[in-house]
Formats: C-alpha cells, sequence, structure tokens
C-alpha cells in the first residue's frame, strides 16, 4: 500500500491485516450480492415478458412472485451499490464516473489509485 497520502493521516494505515481482509471479504460480499440481483432482474423481468406476450393462463400466484422477485432484486441492486460501490472501503475514497471498473460484474478489475485496494487483498 503507499504511504504516502496528501491528505489527513490515512485511517487504513492503523488497520491490522485482518481488519483489512474483513473489509475486502465485505466489499467482495456485497458486490457478489449486486451481481446476483442483477442476474435475478434480467432473468424475472425476461420471464415476465414472455409470459405476458404468450397466450398461455399463468396462475396469478406465479406472475405475483416473478413480480415480487422482480422489485426485491432491484432492491437488492440498489443495496449492493449503496454498500460497496459507494466509497473504497480502505481509505473512504468516493468512487467516481470516471471509475469504470466500479460495478457489478466489472468489481473485480478495481484498484484504488489513493491506497492500492484490490478486491482480492487478502
Amino acid at each position: 500500500m503507499k504511504v504516502f497520502y496528501p491528505q489527513d493521516p490515512r485511517s487504513d494505515m492503523e488497520m491490522s491485516d485482518a481488519e483489512k481482509a474483513r473489509r475486502a471479504r465485505n466489499f467482495r460480499r456485497w458486490a457478489l450480492v449486486t451481481d446476483v440481483c442483477t442476474v435475478l432482474l434480467v432473468v424475472s423481468g425476461l420471464t415476465l415478458g414472455l409470459l405476458y406476450r404468450s397466450s398461455l393462463r399463468t396462475p396469478l400466484a406465479l406472475t405475483a412472485l416473478l413480480a415480487m422477485a422482480f422489485v426485491l432484486s432491484l432492491a437488492g441492486i440498489l443495496a449492493g451499490t449503496v454498500l460497496a460501490f459507494r466509497r473504497c472501503p480502505f481509505c473512504g475514497r468516493y468512487f467516481r464516473g470516471w471509475d469504470w471498473t466500479v460495478g457489478p460484474f466489472k468489481w473485480r478489475l478495481f484498484h484504488c489509485p489513493d491506497c492500492d485496494f484490490t478486491p482480492y487483498w487478502d
């Protein structure tokens, strides 16, 4: 990790290795929640669309279950995005729009330019 930091003292310099590994695991966990919810959103949306366009008569419970999965996956994407992709877990730097590696499925390539954090720190 970089020792020089132009602003105030960095909070990650006094963290133990176990704490750094725990934060990296927590980042990966929320990033995976976002990935799974994104896939669930696409699958449930396509299934709802196909059932709507088909001439098959589907039970109301199935349609309600798929609609609930769609809404819950939207909530999961929002929660995962807020908890994982808002700021770096080590230095607290806000992620900006030009951080192209921050987001679902791309987070595995992420590298923080300030503190050298990567999702596979441990």
